[in-house]
């Protein structure tokens, strides 16, 4: 009997977390398609023939409807089945990837990473919900951890990786795999059977989302959780994501493969901060100490790259550096989801989603700003070139941020690990 009931629970443990590592996958997914665009500058700007504000604009746009979308679908994933939430959302950015591959010009180039921005809300916060739902409540922040790295794996392959097959094949064609193997993760996980549920039941739609909604953005709380997270978060997401490999080459004359690797290295150690901080937080039974290491790094990072003389090497570790501290952010959705309510998960999750997403295209669009202000009049191949010094103009609001949010963790509450909202 006690040999049957065992293997009953590697069953279902190895059935619940089968759903979470495809809805990370979806995220990995969805970060390659968010910094895809950086792998394909120059061939966006000749195809579409558009300056670097206005590429600056394209890679915005999945932002804009990324950080709308986040508290609609907070709310009915707190409600409705998760599951079908994110199959829905896979075919959605699947289907504005393939719309993209063929776009003629720019409204349609446009519109099409709306759409990807629209599938892919719905990633993070659906697979953070099944990990609520499935999985012991001690593996959340793992989970959190390791969906981020799987994310970070999907945006390194849209640098190099995918520098070198626009290369080889264009970027259209490209795109046009990327559609395909969206189709397929989508296929995936609606083919998956789910396990039982261990955590709160989704909350009726007859219990009002919008009146659940005032109460949360009523906390004082959660308001500094959420300027923390975008200071802290966003100025290396901002720089990885779009403009790491042109400022390689502008910088240090890398080829575009090789300028890819340096966005890769910011990337990796924000991939890897996140599954080594978080454990290292839950032994310790507080969330603080490690918060306090993601404005400190992100603010050393960026001040280094303002550094006109600093070497390629020094560049490497800066990002590196940088990533691995954007880590810690990771243990910020603990604590929001340890100040919460269990059944509004989601819902704060997509909040301190939204935060990010609207600053990280602020903060593309300014910087596409400064790069045109400083532009000197030269050109390559039909495509603008910038020198280093308007990337180093831009990247100065980047340490100021993270100083506002190294001020903002001092009253940012301490939950020791533990569910505190009721």
């Amino acid at each position: 009997m006690k040999e049957a009931r065992d293997s009953r629970a590697r069953a279902t443990g190895a059935a619940a977390w089968l759903p979470c590592a495809l809805g990370a996958s979806f995220f990995g997914y969805a970060y390659f398609l968010r910094v895809a665009p950086s792998a394909m500058i120059e061939d966006l700007m000749r195809a579409f023939d558009v300056s670097a504000l206005a590429l600056g604009n394209l890679g915005a746009a999945y932002f804009y409807v990324y950080a709308c979308l986040q508290l609609p679908l907070g709310l009915a994933i707190d409600r409705l089945d998760a599951r079908r939430i994110l199959v829905c959302g896979i075919a959605v950015a699947a289907g504005g990837t393939l719309f993209f591959a063929l776009a003629e010009g720019l409204p349609a180039a446009y519109a099409s990473r709306l759409l990807i921005g629209a599938g892919c809300a719905t990633a993070w916060i659906g697979t953070l919900k099944l990990a609520m739902l499935y999985l012991p409540v001690g593996r959340y922040a793992l989970v959190a951890g390791l969906t981020n790295l799987v994310g970070m794996a999907g945006a390194m392959s849209a640098q190099a990786p995918l520098a070198l097959v626009v290369q080889a094949i264009g970027w259209r064609n490209a795109m046009l795999a990327a559609a395909a193997m969206g189709a397929l993760l989508a296929l995936m996980l609606m083919a998956t059977r789910m396990p039982t549920r261990t955590g709160p039941t989704p909350r009726p739609f007859a219990v009002s989302p919008w009146r659940d909604l005032l109460r949360l953005l009523a906390r004082r709380q959660i308001w500094l959780i959420v300027l923390f997270t975008v200071c802290t978060a966003s100025p290396i997401i901002s720089f990885c994501v779009l403009w790491a490999v042109p400022y390689g080459m502008a910088a240090y004359g890398l080829d575009r493969p090789t300028a890819g690797t340096l966005a890769s290295i910011g990337l990796l150690g924000w991939g890897i901060g996140g599954p080594i901080l978080a454990p290292i937080s839950e032994r310790l039974g507080r969330r603080k100490p490690i918060l306090l290491l993601g404005p400190l790094g992100v603010a050393a990072s960026m001040g280094l790259l303002l550094w006109p003389g600093l070497p390629l090497a020094g560049a490497y570790a800066a990002l590196l550096l940088g990533g691995c501290c954007t880590g810690a952010v990771i243990c910020v959705f603990a604590v929001a989801k340890e100040v919460c309510p269990p059944s509004q998960g989601a819902t704060v999750t997509s909040l301190l989603t939204a935060g990010m997403m609207v600053l990280t295209a602020a903060l593309q669009v300014v910087m596409g700003y400064m790069l045109d202000r400083f532009w000197e009049g030269a050109m390559a191949n039909g495509a603008r070139l910038y020198p280093a010094e308007a990337y180093r103009a831009g990247l100065m609001l980047m340490p100021c941020l993270s100083v506002i949010g190294l001020v903002v963790l001092r009253f940012v509450p301490e939950t020791y690990c533990r569910q505190r909202g009721e």
